[in-house]
């Protein structure tokens, strides 16, 4: 999985877009219990399906939110 990034400053400026419900909930899951073991562990945590976990995760990598 991937990382938020740790500037907070850096990380804010990044989120000047809102953010979808559950891209919120993947970068919020992330910031309080760290990073999970892979895209379906996030998707059972937050109870969404995996398809859904992956497009929110792909649209926060390319914004620069999470990183490899």
């Amino acid at each position: 999985m991937s990382q938020i990034d740790a500037d907070p400053q850096r990380a804010a400026r990044r989120l000047d877009v809102g953010l979808s419900v559950v891209q919120r909930a993947i970068v919020d899951h992330i910031r309080i219990d760290g990073v999970p073991r892979s895209q379906a562990a996030l998707s059972r945590q937050l109870g969404r399906s995996k398809a859904t976990v992956h497009s929110a995760v792909k649209v926060l990598r390319r914004r620069g939110i999470l990183r490899l």
